[in-house]
């Protein structure tokens, strides 16, 4: 597959804006191409979308369907690209949130406290737009395990110190 990927030529560029090394967003200028694919177990067609970020090994993502259009295979790349900022996301609400430390007894329980600690997080990057002079002074508190952290909520509700696991 390497191979394959290497001698492609890579006429389509994007932008895309995502972390780079360390927690400042970046934008990066995106080459790739994408060609149909089949796999030895599937009958059906799948894509195969080739990107390379400046001189950095080419990254391959193999897609359920082949991108109708050069644009569709960029929006494809910039998601698969951003997906740390989710993880990052997902990872403040079981640390931060507490719920790592929630034990519940149903499904619903669970669906209640991600929806609340979620609305908890978006009401603090509310919070950061509206009032940024204010967020900036209360994150230079913040503090950081190991790397600073990535996301901005992520410091944010380091330094508030909020518990949801105490009221669920």
């Amino acid at each position: 597959m390497k191979e394959i990927a290497a001698g492609l030529h890579l006429p389509y560029t994007t932008e895309v804006s995502t972390r780079g090394k360390g927690s400042k967003d970046r934008v990066y200028s995106v080459r790739f191409t994408f060609i149909p694919a089949r796999l030895k177990d599937l009958p059906e067609r799948r894509g195969l979308i080739v990107a390379q970020i400046g001189r950095s090994p080419r990254i391959m993502l193999l897609c359920w369907k082949l991108p109708e259009n050069a644009k569709e295979a960029a929006m494809l790349i910039r998601a698969y690209l951003r997906r740390f900022w989710v993880e990052d996301f997902a990872r403040a609400i079981k640390q931060l949130c507490g719920a790592e430390d929630v034990r519940v007894l149903t499904f619903k329980a669970v669906a209640r406290f991600v929806r609340l600690a979620a609305m908890a997080l978006a009401w603090l990057a509310l919070l950061l737009l509206t009032s940024p002079a204010t967020a900036a002074k209360v994150m230079a508190r913040a503090k950081s395990v190991g790397k600073d952290p990535l996301s901005i909520a992520w410091r944010w509700a380091s330094v508030t110190c909020f518990d949801l696991g105490a009221v669920s």
